[in-house]
């Protein structure tokens, strides 16, 4: 990947679809997440885009035993 390009983080508003899929198990995220979105697309290595219908989506981090999402600083 190069240096210019821009790993798009998790945005989740209060009733999206990702900040649902957020409220549920960590080990059940990937899976709601694959069977839920609009669309997905591998951004690096281990990372995962997720998008939904809503607008929301959700970056998953596969170095993981089970995927976690990838938040932005202001999420922490």
């Amino acid at each position: 990947m190069k240096n210019a390009d821009v790993i798009p983080a998790t945005y989740a508003f209060p009733g999206s679809a990702a900040e649902q899929i957020l409220q549920i198990k960590q080990e059940r995220i990937w899976i709601e997440s694959f069977r839920t979105c609009s669309a997905c697309n591998s951004v690096g290595e281990t990372l995962t885009l997720y998008r939904f219908h809503d607008g929301s989506q959700i970056l998953l981090d596969s170095a993981f035993p089970f995927p976690r999402p990838v938040l932005s600083e202001q999420d922490d």
